[in-house]
């Protein structure tokens, strides 16, 4: 059931301050006052989406776009409650006017939320079902509290709203990338070629092409050139080759749970032997909406304060890949492994698997930027917190004094797994920075 034993006294709650409410009004919304209950529900949701994403192996960048439009889904929605709150309707493109909601229907802007969260995120899915049994499950304890006409009323606004962030969604390009061209790589020195173990074809090399959020133009945070492909042993190019390779060979135990902490792969293939098998993990936006979960649970955020959070993180990360995907396969930057497999040892593997896209600029560096300036914008410059994420995959908690300190290390974590240059990561910090940046102006002040 999705809602467990210990909802029954907020069920209670919310079913009596509905009473209270329909006995003064007829129609209009119902929403009671917010409790931690309704917050530590909305977390709990956020965790079960994240793990259908995983179980459905999603790249990182599709990944960020069912979450972005699954928690715009949820915010506005749940702001029908509370007009005093923004909207999201004139800070992200894209979004035509929200829909006009009848005061003759009677309806549940709590339970509106979670229906328009599901139906948007069963429309991105692979794994429908389980997001219509999570949202069957939810109709089913409704109406057992609430009765027919306030369910009712209440999923029609929610499948509303949903269909208002899925024409956005229809839009975005995003369809029309499926079509287009396959990827070739130039099989030229210096340009990115596909990469062991698998040896995979390029992922989502037209992600550049989708709509972001918060800005019209893809190219908009494109950094400065990374240093020329040069073989020349002095070249800037051939020391930071030098640089992965001997960093590399002096990783400590400090250094190697740093670089498996922040894999992030969400689909990790693992050779052994005759075997071959993947292990599926957060990707890196979901691991910076859980870190933000985090957060929230420190603060005791109320379910407003937490799903605008979610918003905000979420376009970040979703705007970030945009940018940073725009700018990988503009340059088609070699990665490491390439280099000093024909350079130096023939025999070298990184640390953690090379995934299968150009080097410049490091995703990871982008979208922990971005995340990170968001939440530094909405908790403060030296916010500490301990973060239990890679817990699930048997990794100990790890405690930052800052967000932008988790940032740093999550950029770093890929020069120690081998799969970075250092002018990718620290180009693609200050990348994910200027779109934090402008997430904050435009969604946040």
């Amino acid at each position: 059931m999705f809602f467990m034993v210990s909802s029954w006294p907020d069920l209670l709650r919310r079913w009596a301050a509905v009473l209270m409410a329909t006995a003064a009004i007829p129609w209009g919304n119902t929403f009671a006052q917010p409790s931690p209950d309704d917050a530590d529900r909305l977390h709990r949701t956020q965790l079960e989406l994240l793990n259908l994403i995983r179980h459905d192996a999603f790249s990182a960048p599709v990944a960020s776009r069912i979450t972005a439009y699954s928690n715009i889904a949820f915010y506005e929605t749940l702001r029908l409650a509370a007009s005093s709150r923004p909207s999201i309707a004139g800070r992200l493109y894209g979004f035509d006017s929200v829909p006009y909601i009848s005061e003759k229907i009677a309806f549940d802007a709590y339970l509106s939320a979670y229906v328009a969260f599901w139906t948007t995120a069963q429309a991105l899915l692979f794994s429908d079902d389980s997001a219509t049994a999570r949202l069957q499950s939810l109709l089913i304890d409704w109406q057992q509290w609430y009765g027919n006409n306030l369910s009712q009323g209440s999923e029609h606004i929610g499948r509303l709203m949903a269909e208002w962030v899925l024409r956005r969604a229809a839009s975005d390009n995003y369809a029309a990338t499926r079509k287009m061209k396959r990827y070739q790589p130039r099989n030229q020195e210096g340009y990115w070629s596909p990469t062991p173990p698998d040896y995979a074809e390029a992922l989502e090399p037209h992600w550049g092409k989708i709509r972001p959020l918060t800005f019209s133009d893809p190219t908009q945070f494109r950094p400065p050139r990374p240093p020329a492909y040069a073989t020349d042993p002095s070249s800037e190019f051939m020391q930071e080759v030098r640089e992965v390779y001997e960093v590399s060979r002096q990783l400590d135990s400090a250094r190697r749970l740093i670089a498996l902490y922040w894999d992030d792969n969400p689909a990790t293939t693992v050779l052994a032997g005759h075997l071959t098998y993947t292990i599926k993990k957060f990707s890196p936006g979901a691991h910076w909406l859980l870190i933000a979960q985090q957060a929230l649970k420190k603060v005791k955020a109320d379910i407003y304060q937490s799903a605008w959070t979610y918003v905000a993180v979420s376009a970040a990360v979703f705007d970030g890949f945009i940018s940073c995907w725009e700018e990988k396969y503009f340059s088609e930057r070699v990665r490491p492994v390439t280099v000093i497999q024909q350079y130096i040892d023939h025999q070298w593997q990184p640390l953690i698997q090379t995934p299968p896209f150009p080097e410049y600029t490091s995703g990871h560096s982008v979208i922990s930027a971005a995340a990170a300036t968001v939440l530094t914008a909405l908790f403060g410059d030296n916010f500490s917190f301990t973060d239990s994420t890679e817990t699930w995959f048997g990794l100990p908690a790890r405690q930052f004094a800052s967000f932008e300190y988790a940032a740093a290390e999550a950029s770093l974590s890929r020069l120690y797994g081998g799969i970075h240059f250092r002018s990718g990561l620290t180009a693609g910090r200050q990348q994910g920075q200027r779109i934090g940046q402008h997430v904050v102006m435009q969604l946040l002040q």
